[in-house]
């Protein structure tokens, strides 16, 4: 982020808020300038514009909050619940307002679905609900709907951590606490003693909708390469099994991953493997730090643990193979023939100049089919 958007603030609140602040000016300029791209192309009036945001906020939440609980990753309205603006000039969604019914992300989807008139090719039970009827005044969501929300990122996930279940104005908190935001936003008040039949009927909700998704947590997500309609694929740090990194400022510090990707080859043939340790953009050698920007525990230091890495180590569908890294180089290619179905891809750099040669695990890999 340029400095100029968060000048205006330094000074008068923390750096870190100043930060945050000028982060949300910048946004509102970019928003501004793809409205405007938008109508000097002639398109405003029949293209969906969709403004929303990330779940909860991770840093910000301490300056603004909304008078809500928790904050990312919580169970609470603070970690979950988002603003979403839609506008569409010739879609009939009626003229600018606030609409108070619950919604999901799920219902996205199916919502455009039904506002573009699209045909699926088959018969699909969405997770969601179209919201086309609600936005064009035709109907409402069942006033008894339950919208469910959690997050559980790590080792097998346990019924009722971490989530809410939601009902109208009703909030059911891991299973016990439960909340009436319609008269208590910032869920101070416990009501779970005063309302247990409310309370069993969301823990109901919840077990019915665990019921329906248990069977699929021993499936192995795997990202696919050499699929026509995404070639190449990227992948990151974040999608790593076992040890990731998932925040800027650990690539940034080059904090140890040392995980493997779960992957589907589409069809067998010849792929190029690209092993980087900073992505695309910053076109910066794989050997090279950054001057870190942030003061923090760590200090302002360089961030390269990779420095001085001279080979580069790729295992991948049973194969196992290894090869210079030349100076200056952005990122470690490899070219290998692979047979197509589910295979586990890791990837390491190596400095054979250290005793036992250390090794750091890659952060990002392009996968292009030939």
């Amino acid at each position: 982020m340029d400095e100029k958007y968060a000048a205006p603030y330094r000074g008068l609140v923390p750096d870190g808020t100043a930060n945050f602040y000028g982060m949300i000016a910048n946004i509102d300029e970019n928003v501004e300038r793809l409205a405007k791209r938008l109508d000097t192309l002639g398109l405003s009036e029949n293209t969906i514009l969709v403004f929303m945001t990330d779940n909860g906020s991770s840093g910000g939440w301490k300056a603004y909050n909304a008078g809500m609980r928790g904050n990312k990753g919580s169970a609470y309205e603070g970690g979950h619940r988002v603003p979403f603006f839609i506008r569409w000039p010739a879609g009939n969604i009626g003229p600018a307002r606030d609409v108070p019914n619950l919604a999901s992300a799920t219902d996205l989807l199916p919502t455009f679905v039904d506002l573009c008139e699209l045909r699926l090719p088959r018969p699909v039970d969405f997770d969601g609900l179209s919201l086309a009827p609600l936005l064009r005044g035709k109907g409402e969501p069942p006033a008894d709907r339950v919208v469910i929300s959690g997050t559980q990122p790590n080792g097998p996930p346990v019924p009722h951590h971490n989530t809410a279940v939601m009902r109208g104005p009703w909030r059911l908190v891991n299973g016990k606490e439960l909340y009436d935001i319609s008269n208590d936003p910032a869920q101070e008040r416990d009501e779970s003693k005063r309302h247990p039949e409310i309370v069993a009927e969301l823990q109901a909700a919840h077990d019915a909708w665990w019921r329906d998704v248990e069977p699929s947590f021993s499936d192995t997500p795997r990202i696919v390469l050499g699929d026509p309609r995404a070639n190449p694929t990227w992948l990151t740090s974040w999608d790593l099994h076992g040890q990731s990194v998932y925040m800027q400022n650990q690539i940034e510090y080059g904090e140890r991953a040392d995980g493997y990707w779960e992957i589907e080859v589409a069809s067998a043939g010849i792929y190029e493997i690209a092993l980087r340790r900073w992505p695309a953009e910053l076109d910066r050698p794989l050997n090279e730090g950054l001057q870190a920007q942030r003061i923090g525990k760590k200090g302002d230091q360089p961030s390269s643990v990779v420095k001085g890495a001279n080979r580069a180590r790729l295992c991948i569908a049973g194969l196992d193979l290894e090869q210079d890294i030349p100076l200056q180089a952005r990122e470690a290619v490899f070219r290998v023939e692979l047979p197509a179905g589910p295979a586990r891809m890791q990837a390491w750099f190596v400095n054979t100049s250290t005793l036992g040669g250390a090794t750091w695990g890659v952060y990002y890999a392009r996968a292009a089919k030939e």
